[in-house]
């Protein structure tokens, strides 16, 4: 494993359960910029955001 003592474990799982809800929400809300080719600049900068703002619960 990584070494991560298991006390730290739940703190983990909440990162990645917070950056995969808001990823897909942020790809979700972001769809209609497929078509203009803007996607990825309007999707990162929704996740970065998004994820910041739900990390803390």
């Amino acid at each position: 494993m990584l070494g991560i003592p298991r006390s730290y474990a739940h703190f983990i799982f909440d990162i990645i359960q917070s950056g995969l809800t808001s990823c897909i929400a942020a790809a979700i809300a972001c769809y209609p910029f497929l078509a203009s080719g803007s996607f990825l600049r309007h999707w990162l900068s929704a996740w970065l955001i998004s994820w910041v703002m739900m990390l803390p619960g």
